[in-house]
């Protein structure tokens, strides 16, 4: 389902769509995509090792800072 088509009450606040966001560059989430379109586990865990180090950990921190802005502006 495309990001934009977000389901619910709580995810059309930029609050939900952060944590929608979160939840999918998660490096287990994409693991799992991985895995499900055939990349076998092993390859799928270390590309995911690298995302996680590289990529996921920075970018989780600018989501969290986003989402503790809109909760403190509530």
């Amino acid at each position: 389902m495309p990001i934009y088509l977000l389901k619910g009450a709580r995810e059309a606040t930029m609050e939900g769509l952060m944590f929608n966001i979160q939840h999918r560059i998660n490096p287990l989430h994409v693991h799992c995509r991985l895995v499900e379109r055939g990349i076998n586990k092993p390859v799928s865990m270390r590309i995911c090792r690298l995302y996680e180090a590289f990529v996921f950990s920075w970018l989780n921190w600018f989501i969290i800072l986003v989402i503790l802005i809109c909760q403190t502006r509530k």
